[in-house]
């Protein structure tokens, strides 16, 4: 698994010329590409998104090429314009073989032009230098995605004992409201006497009527799914982390759903420390989010 962090860079000489190949990878939903090539080869930007969309799926990629110097270029005549002069001067001479002297050819606008080399020659080595940047790149986002899936593993370990930590504490919990519920049903049984007691419906809407909120309390304070489903989720990040797609999208999908769980059963218990375990979780799973939106 990459990170989308990255770093690549490769030069090479070519007559005389220095030319420097850079990639920088940065965070982004998506592949985004940005590339800063010479005028000279902007016909290489097509091959080298190709290049780049076999080997990254998603990540802001600046590609540079920067040379030393300028590119050399040659003074040539400029012949279309030079025969469009002609045929004008013979126009107003009024002769059809007369030619234009060259003292005054030279000092027309345009007649010399700079003209650069078709640098189309170099695609060979210019794709393997670019190769080897993509590479270098690649080999510094997967060595900080290993960073990342360590940091990952140490925390999930964590978020998993808080997890364990709010279950224990909740079981406590209800077999401690439990027994309180259980002492006032006998006592409200053993005040009410025999006859109350055969009269199992009566005692039964009695019971309701007396503590109807906190058995309603016991029913819908109940976070066991909620548990469970947060357990379920981080073993499948592990299972994630374990394998070599790229899957940074549903990791953060993951842990969304554990943010989502822990707020859940945060608002339905009414325990102390429960409660304050889960701030713990919310604080490791919001760490664990901006990890994983580095991640490829």
């Amino acid at each position: 698994m990459e990170s989308m962090t990255g770093y690549g860079q490769s030069s090479f000489f070519y007559e005389q010329l220095r030319f420097d190949i850079e990639l920088r990878s940065t965070n982004s939903r998506y592949l985004e590409t940005i590339y800063d090539f010479p005028a000279e080869l902007s016909w290489f930007e097509p091959l080298a998104h190709d290049l780049l969309k076999k080997k990254v799926q998603r990540g802001r990629i600046q590609a540079r090429i920067v040379l030393d110097k300028a590119f050399p270029k040659t003074v040539v005549l400029n012949q279309d314009l030079i025969n469009q002069y002609q045929i004008l001067y013979q126009e107003l001479s009024g002769t059809t073989s007369g030619t234009i002297p060259f003292n005054m050819l030279a000092q027309l606008p345009g007649i010399f032009e700079l003209k650069a080399k078709d640098w189309r020659t170099i695609k060979p080595k210019l794709e393997f230098y670019y190769l080897r940047a993509l590479i270098k790149m690649q080999r510094s986002r997967r060595s900080e995605g290993k960073k990342i899936v360590h940091w990952l593993k140490t925390h999930l370990r964590y978020l998993n004992r808080l997890n364990r930590k709010i279950d224990l504490d909740y079981r406590n919990l209800r077999k401690k409201n439990y027994k309180k519920l259980r002492h006032k049903l006998m006592d409200l049984i053993w005040d009410e006497g025999e006859p109350l007691q055969k009269n199992m419906l009566l005692l039964a809407r009695k019971v309701w009527a007396q503590y109807r909120d906190e058995i309603v309390n016991l029913i819908q304070s109940d976070i066991e799914e909620e548990i469970q489903r947060i357990e379920i989720h981080i073993k499948s990040i592990l299972e994630l982390l374990a394998s070599e797609k790229a899957e940074g999208k549903q990791l953060d999908f993951y842990l969304q759903e554990i943010q989502r769980e822990v707020n859940t059963l945060a608002a339905k218990a009414s325990d102390t420390n429960i409660n304050r375990t889960a701030v713990l979780m919310k604080i490791e799973t919001e760490k664990m989010r901006e990890q994983v939106r580095n991640l490829e």
